[in-house]
Formats: structure tokens, C-alpha cells, sequence
């Protein structure tokens, strides 16, 4: 009988160092906004009604007026480029998916463009020897 005791004791004190500690020592204190900080908040939503920035170009300032982004967070997306897609945000440590779906309406990412170049020529030939090629330029 007293070895049954110890081995219920014994699962009884893993249990709680398991899964009872961590909780108590990892648990999230529920932040309390004021209303007035609400207010700001979507203050701040309604200012940013139709700025879109391109993900790959904005600057770090930029960057920053967005909601919930800290200077270290923007320089980790600015470290990470360039991205193909918004979803690729999702990389960068520190940004949840509720994060990048709250600031995804105004970022943009615009299409790679291909490379392309510019050749202009020119032939020119003294006008009085119009039938004569020996003095054409090509520039």
C-alpha cells in the first residue's frame, strides 16, 4: 500500500510541474485598453484609409506608421526582402498571422518588372554625296 501512495504522489507532482506550472509562468496578462486609446487606435485605422506601401521599396519611416510595427520588427521585414508576397511576411520572428492580416491592406507588392534597355542608332551621311557610302556614320 505505501508504494501505490508514492506513485500517485509522485504522478500527482509531475502533473503540476507539467502542466500547471508552465501555465501559471507563461500565462499572458489580458491587456485593458482605455477608451480612449481605443479611440486613438481607430483614429490611426481611418488615417491610414488608402496608403498603400509598396513592401519591397517603403522606407523603415514609413514602415512605422503602420499599427503594431516597433522599429526592430521593421528592420527584420526590411532584412527579409524582397518578398513575392504579403503572406511571406510570416517569416519574419515576431509578426503573428493576426498581426500581418491586420497591416496587409496597406501594403502592396508591385510585379517584378523585366529587364529592359534603351538602344537608339542613327546612320547620317554628308548630303551633298547622297549616292556615296564611304562617309556614312553610325552613331
Amino acid at each position: 500500500m505505501p508504494e501505490q501512495i508514492f506513485h500517485i504522489r509522485t504522478l500527482a507532482w509531475y502533473v503540476v510541474f507539467t502542466f500547471c506550472v508552465p501555465a501559471f509562468l507563461f500565462a499572458q496578462v489580458p491587456v485593458v485598453h482605455t477608451e480612449g486609446e481605443a479611440e486613438a487606435f481607430n483614429d490611426l485605422l481611418r488615417d491610414l484609409e488608402g496608403i498603400s506601401l509598396e513592401l519591397n521599396r517603403a522606407s523603415a519611416k514609413a514602415l512605422l506608421i503602420l499599427p503594431g510595427l516597433t522599429s526592430e520588427l521593421v528592420q527584420q521585414i526590411i532584412a527579409r526582402r524582397p518578398y513575392r508576397a504579403i503572406e511571406d511576411l510570416a517569416d519574419v520572428q515576431g509578426l503573428s498571422a493576426e498581426h500581418i492580416d491586420l497591416i496587409a491592406p496597406y501594403l502592396s507588392i508591385a510585379p517584378t518588372r523585366p529587364w529592359r534597355s534603351r538602344y537608339t542608332s542613327r546612320i547620317s551621311r554628308p548630303s551633298n554625296r547622297a549616292n556615296r557610302f564611304d562617309d556614312t556614320r553610325l552613331y
